[in-house]
This record gives structure tokens, C-alpha cells and sequence, in this order.
């Protein structure tokens, strides 16, 4: 910030008045802290600082932090817990570790065999997100992929694409809201 130390802060750009604004919240060395959308304004560069701030605070200082934020991304980069909430009302409790290391498989398949693809998933897998616009289904998937693509071979469904990746915590707000947990 020494660059910036005689410039007006109303001429600091949105990411500068961020940044300002967390040191100042540390002059003090809290042991808590909140931070309210602590990226908010910044540039990917500015973020990445930002955050690696936050993280070495909480294990050099023993500091805690709560973090509001809507970029997940970050969450999930830094915090070792995420609690959604919805309307002000907790909806659900994710140890980052634990809730968010399952597999997501996703599958894509033509058009004319969504139906009957969804109706089987759903039946044998927990579907996470579906997409019929672009033929995705999203599935928790404890079996490999190769246990579906032969499950589906059986019923004469062949996908175009099929892809299995860790569970990310957008992943699992979406399963949330697909849910409607309230």
C-alpha cells in the first residue's frame, strides 16, 4: 500500500478501499474477526493477496475469522467449514474436508434419451443438478463411471460425454437449492 500512502483514499479504486479497510480492522490484532465480502472489487491478482492474508492470519496468529461472502471459490480456498444460509435461516453445515470431497459424475446425453436417463439416475444415484437445455445430469457417484456407462449400455443409452471430478462447494449449493432446503 506504500505506493498509495499520499493518494485520497475516495480516489482508491473499489479493491483499494478493500484492502484499506481490512488492515485497518487489523491494527488492533483481533482474535475475531468478521469480514464481509472480503474480495468484493478486487482484481484476481488482489484476491489471491487478499486471501493468502486471511489464511496465514488464522494459522501464524491464531486469529479466527467469519467470512460472509457469495464467491465460493474463495470459501473454498480458505475456510475449513461453510455454512449456507437462506433468508437469514440456516439451511446447511459443510466441514470442507468431509462435505465437499464426494464425486460428481457428470453425463451428457442426446436429447431423445434424457428422459429415460434422468428417470434411471435417479433411481440408482443421487442427481445433483440437471440441465436439460444443454442434456447434463450431475450425479453423486460413489461407483466409477464405468459402473454407469454399463448400467446405461443395458438400457440402449449411450452418452456423449462422461466426466468424473471432486465435488466443489458450488456443486454443493446447487444441490441445495435443487433440494429446496429450508
Amino acid at each position: 500500500m506504500r505506493p498509495y500512502i499520499k493518494k485520497k483514499v475516495k480516489k482508491y479504486s473499489m479493491g483499494m478501499k478493500q484492502k484499506l479497510a481490512i488492515a485497518v480492522s487489523l491494527m488492533n490484532k483481533p482474535k475475531f474477526l468478521i469480514l464481509d465480502e472480503p474480495t468484493n472489487g478486487m482484481d484476481p491478482d488482489g484476491s489471491i493477496d487478499v486471501l493468502t492474508t486471511i489464511k496465514s492470519l488464522v494459522n501464524e496468529l491464531d486469529m479466527r475469522i467469519l467470512i460472509s461472502s457469495h464467491k465460493l471459490e474463495d470459501i473454498e480456498l480458505i475456510c475449513d467449514r461453510a455454512v449456507f444460509l437462506r433468508d437469514g435461516h440456516f439451511v446447511q453445515d459443510v466441514n470442507m474436508e468431509e462435505g465437499v470431497a464426494s464425486d460428481t459424475t457428470i453425463v451428457t446425453v442426446d436429447h431423445k434419451d434424457f428422459d429415460r436417463t434422468e428417470k434411471y439416475l435417479a433411481e440408482h444415484f443421487q442427481l445433483q443438478n440437471v440441465d436439460k437445455a444443454d442434456g447434463h445430469l450431475m450425479i453423486n457417484a460413489q461407483k466409477n463411471y464405468q459402473v454407469i456407462l454399463k448400467a446405461l449400455s443395458e438400457l440402449d443409452i449411450y452418452p456423449k460425454y462422461i466426466e468424473t471430478r471432486k465435488s466443489s462447494l458450488r456443486d454443493t449449493y446447487f444441490n441445495i437449492n435443487q433440494r429446496g432446503d429450508k
